[in-house]
């Protein structure tokens, strides 16, 4: 021990000794290890604190982009099931079905990846994800919408395709299904010229309670387009034995079409079921949607003619639903 130490632990101990009292030591003269640690601590659960936040809100924010169809997930493909099928009447040249096409784009999936997501929607209609847990699918089936061949090739692959969810109406699906698979298939413009009208005219089918200039502009597509439509259904079969539909133009089509209506109604089970249809949406809806002072108002009619009037508003107290009641009673 040096001759310092010595004689400063000499001097401590003499004060000992004598009875005289050692120098205070002010708070600020203590250790410091016990509050860096408690300060430490603090610091650590406010961090903790702050990343749960984040991790809340970005929760939160995959979990409204999924029901807003614009946040893709990962869904087994063993678990999409294609229920609405092709809209393929009849191959055409250069058919982009074709197996070596498909080939090209199952190699291309390979390299790069699924680049753009197939659509689905939940088979149970009242599924929505867990805000808690919105990635989560376990035990879940879904309708393929679009993207026939994309998961075609994710199956022979063996990977979980990527996928936009779509929420639509029980009483609607199906004809959601037709017009994503129609808008899809427009926008790749792979369709023949039949296969276009006949999408139209399974859309213009299910959609009841509309004019036929409605269904015109919801597509996007002249009225005359959506009267052919409904004509290549009734009289599918017929056309099948007069055209060569992978490649007939619209004049062939609609020369065909003529002589058939000349000809009288059709009699096959598709027409009937098709003029069926017609007839139950011939009363067009006073409106389908209306904004009033509550709230916004919709109208729908159901394919057995049922019709069907929803109000969503935010400002539908007890007191305004009481009124509103007692005033439907009054009908």
């Amino acid at each position: 021990m040096s001759v310092g130490r010595r004689r400063a632990g000499s001097a401590i101990l003499g004060g000992m000794a004598s009875g005289r009292d050692l120098p205070e030591v002010t708070p600020e003269e203590q250790p410091t290890a016990g509050n860096w640690s408690r300060q430490a601590m603090r610091g650590m659960q406010d961090r903790l604190e702050s990343a749960k936040k984040e991790a809340a809100l970005a929760n939160e924010a995959v979990y409204e982009g999924i029901l807003e169809g614009v946040v893709p997930i990962r869904i087994p493909a063993t678990s999409i099931e294609d229920k609405v099928g092709s809209d393929r009447i009849a191959p055409a040249p250069e058919d982009d079905e074709s197996e070596d096409s498909f080939r090209a784009l199952l190699e291309n999936i390979r390299r790069r990846g699924l680049r753009t997501p197939l659509r689905v929607r939940a088979a149970e209609p009242d599924w929505r994800p867990n805000p808690a847990f919105p990635r989560d699918v376990s035990g879940q089936r879904f309708a393929l919408q679009s993207g026939r061949r994309r998961l075609r090739a994710c199956i022979e692959l063996g990977i979980e395709p990527l996928c936009f969810l779509t929420f639509p109406e029980a009483d609607g699906a199906r004809l959601d299904d037709l017009q994503e698979r129609y808008f899809e298939n427009t926008i790749r413009r792979d369709l023949t010229m039949f296969e276009r009208l006949y999408s139209i005219g399974l859309i213009a089918q299910e959609t009841t309670g509309v004019t036929q200039q409605q269904i015109a502009e919801i597509i996007g597509v002249p009225r005359a387009t959506v009267s052919r439509g409904l004509a290549a259904v009734e009289f599918h079969g017929a056309l099948g034995e007069m055209l060569d539909l992978g490649s007939a133009s619209r004049d062939q089509i609609d020369a065909a079409l003529k002589q058939l209506r000349d000809q009288g109604p059709s009699t096959s089970k598709e027409a009937v079921r098709s003029r069926a249809r017609r007839e139950k949406a011939a009363t067009a809806l006073p409106f389908r949607k209306r904004e009033l002072g509550i709230g916004q108002v919709k109208l729908k009619q159901k394919p057995d003619g049922t019709r069907v009037l929803t109000l969503e508003s935010a400002d539908l107290d007890d007191e305004r639903l009481a009124k509103l009641m007692r005033s439907i009673e009054r009908l």
